[in-house]
């Protein structure tokens, strides 16, 4: 957790701080080395944690490597209103390889590769309950949300290098890229008439929202599956992208009695998201179930490109004065905007935003 003048380094929306998410670092002891954790519990929830690695000298330099798996799961604690033998629950499988090679001479010079995955799935919405429900049965989930599904899959990889010339002098260099798709299949909407008519983009018309619908006793017995009626269920998918280079040099030195640790950085960075998102719609039969009605098609209640290309430079000066730590520094990002909305082109356009800000910092040890 970094506190302090960080929106210098980080960016200008962390007054409160940042947080480094740190992953499993490869063993710095020479091995193998090996770790296993794995957990179980009521409604079939499983964990696992699990690691193999090692570091070792060759002619060439020293060299190490790390196989790191997670595994978790669970059929979930709460039941369905109607059929207490669905499922409520998750999956989540992530395997993660990293790999380092530090160069035997006279420069310190060191490479660092990592790949990851995760494939997350869970069967979890937006719907909420009446007040009445949530007091006396909490545990509980409304029969309509019984497609609610969110589906997701994340690539991760970064090529690092690291060359620290002498001891007051360092340069990082990384290369990064990460992908994400997502669906999220969740209940949308809700009508009490049956084989509705649609709006011309997949929705039911004359809809109500789900926080209106709890509020209505008969909408509410559309959701859980007493009355007919019909229900709504979007396909939130969505695509990102984001791949950049990034740099950062640090420089030690002393002037006086103030002991100075000077902090520059760039960063080359693009990123998108592509929303393609559909409803399909689905009667309620009064006894339990939901039928299906219509077929959404991929893209007509929502298709849209937004990008994003970035160049971000900071350059900050920590300085050490006894029990007192200065952090003046200042920061300059060129952001070039554009949007594609392939079902209305009117909302298409651009921007491009240049932005300078300067902070400063302090901190004293009591």
């Amino acid at each position: 957790v970094l506190k302090g003048s960080s929106q210098v380094r980080y960016g200008p929306q962390t007054t409160g701080g940042v947080l480094n998410f740190l992953s499993t670092p490869v063993p710095a002891a020479e091995g193998p080395n090996f770790y296993s954790r794995t957990t179980a519990g009521s409604d079939s929830t499983f964990f696992n944690h699990t690691w193999y690695g090692d570091t070792f000298e060759t002619a060439n330099g020293r060299w190490g490597y790390l196989l790191e798996f997670h595994g978790q799961q669970s059929d979930g604690y709460r039941s369905f209103l109607g059929a207490p033998g669905l499922d409520s629950g998750f999956r989540y499988v992530d395997p993660n390889l990293k790999f380092f090679w530090e160069i035997d001479g006279p420069v310190k010079q060191r490479f660092e590769f990592k790949l990851g995955h995760t494939d997350f799935e869970s069967d979890e919405g937006y719907l909420g309950l009446t007040e009445a429900d949530a007091r006396f049965l909490p545990d509980t989930r409304y029969l309509s949300t019984v497609y609610d599904n969110m589906d997701s899959d994340q690539t991760r990889s970064y090529f690092k290098y690291l060359v620290q010339p002498n001891d007051c002098l360092s340069l990082e260099s990384a290369l990064y890229w990460n992908d994400f798709e997502r669906n999220w299949y969740k209940l949308d909407h809700v009508s009490d008439v049956v084989d509705p008519a649609n709006d011309g983009r997949g929705r039911i018309a004359g809809r109500s929202s789900l926080h209106s619908a709890l509020l209505d006793p008969g909408l509410t017995s559309v959701l859980k599956g007493t009355a007919t009626g019909s229900i709504g269920v979007k396909a939130n998918a969505r695509y990102y992208d984001a791949y950049g280079w990034q740099n950062q040099l640090n420089y030690t030195f002393d002037t006086g009695a103030v002991a100075h640790e000077l902090v520059g950085g760039f960063r080359l960075h693009y990123d998108r998201v592509h929303r393609e998102q559909w409803v399909d719609i689905f009667n309620a039969t009064g006894t339990g179930q939901f039928t299906p009605y219509r077929s959404g098609t991929p893209g007509e209640e929502s298709n849209r490109l937004e990008e994003a290309t970035a160049a971000a430079f900071f350059l900050e000066d920590v300085m050490e004065i006894g029990s007192l730590t200065l952090r003046p520094g200042v920061r300059y990002e060129y952001i070039d905007m554009e949007v594609t909305d392939y079902r209305t082109p009117a909302n298409n356009g651009s921007d491009e935003l240049n932005v300078w800000a300067a902070g400063l910092g302090f901190n004293y040890q009591w």
